[in-house]
């Protein structure tokens, strides 16, 4: 198995955030819902972008759709 370092750097600010509404099992699930996503797109990147237009060569389109999922994560 990996080492789900993206998944472990984004654990302190997931603890703040939901400060005591999520168990640290569910932190860690949101944590690996927010890195799933960019890890398959980032694969699948030509396909992505056949699929839904975006450029993931692009930083700012990169910007744009890590911050979508995390918006839609942390909602």
């Amino acid at each position: 198995g990996g080492d789900y370092g993206a998944e472990r750097t984004l654990l302190p600010l997931l603890r703040e955030h939901f400060a005591g509404a999520l168990s640290e099992p569910e932190i860690r699930v949101t944590a690996i819902q927010i890195v799933a996503p960019i890890q398959a797109m980032s694969v699948r990147a030509e396909d992505v972008e056949v699929f839904a237009g975006l450029d993931l060569l692009d930083g700012a389109v990169v910007d744009q759709v890590i911050d979508r999922l995390v918006d839609n994560v942390l909602k």
